[in-house]
């Protein structure tokens, strides 16, 4: 079944939007303040999904397999069974470390275990303003795929016409990746783990899920941050979350921009 049809929310067909990225951008920022006041939260998703697509046919919740129906309530409640600091070690242990062959005197290995420990070295106040002082801040663009990789611009979001905006009923907007579950496979955090995240991002940096797909997660930063702090924390869980992308603590992955983008093979 379509995981539109699971979920039973409303969602806009964006062919008369592609080929304006104003209108786009504006159709998107629209919807999201009017969410706010109605109980929803729009989210770009491909409206030919199917349900098994999403979680790879099965996801393994609590040592039990659930169908769909099931899965949003379970992933709510485990998410919610731990602090961050908590998930943190635990995300860290399982996606970061896993290399149990590694030696104590690799850099990978002294690397995981500084940002285990929150130790990394940060530049003091003047370094770090040197850092980003040519970095431009990147307000939210979104524009038609145009269908050739060599010309994807990083500080753009790309929408199709296989894409729509879901209008998905939830109190809070990080809930969607309860609804929407994906992770679990290869180097992807478990449905559970994207949802304690979201509502770390939420909460302690205002990020919302924008957009959602089977290997991809988009969010959204009204205020970008920008304080070194805040970067710095920022980048360090994104470092975790995803540590194919975010190699390495830098504050060009977060500084000034309004989308967030995390992406598993």
């Amino acid at each position: 079944m379509n995981l539109l049809e699971q979920i039973g929310c409303p969602w806009i067909d964006l062919t008369p939007f592609l080929d304006d990225s104003d209108r786009l951008t504006a159709l998107y920022l629209e919807h999201r303040a009017k969410g706010k006041k109605l109980g929803y939260t729009p989210v770009f998703m491909d409206r030919s999904m199917e349900e098994k697509q999403w979680f790879w046919d099965y996801f393994q919740i609590d040592e039990s397999f659930r169908e769909y129906a099931a899965l949003p309530r379970a992933i709510l409640k485990k998410a919610g069974s731990k602090s961050w600091p908590e998930w943190f070690h635990e995300i860290h242990q399982q996606y970061v470390m896993w290399d149990d062959d590694l030696d104590e005197d690799d850099p990978l290995y002294e690397y995981g275990m500084q940002l285990a420990s929150n130790t990394l070295p940060f530049p003091p106040d003047a370094e770090y303003e040197a850092m980003v002082h040519p970095l431009k801040p990147e307000a939210l663009r979104i524009e038609k795929w145009h269908g050739l990789w060599s010309d994807q611009k990083d500080e753009i979001f790309y929408v199709d016409q296989d894409d729509v905006l879901a209008l998905i009923p939830v109190s809070y907007p990080w809930q969607v990746m309860a609804l929407l579950p994906i992770g679990g496979f290869n180097w992807c955090p478990t449905p559970e783990h994207q949802t304690a995240f979201a509502k770390h991002m939420y909460e302690d940096y205002g990020a919302e899920i924008m957009s959602v797909n089977s290997v991809a997660i988009n969010y959204y930063l009204e205020t970008p941050l920008t304080q070194k702090e805040y970067v710095y924390a920022a980048v360090r869980d994104l470092a975790v979350m995803d540590a194919d992308w975010y190699q390495d603590i830098e504050p060009h992955y977060v500084y000034g921009k309004q989308r967030l983008y995390l992406w598993w093979d």
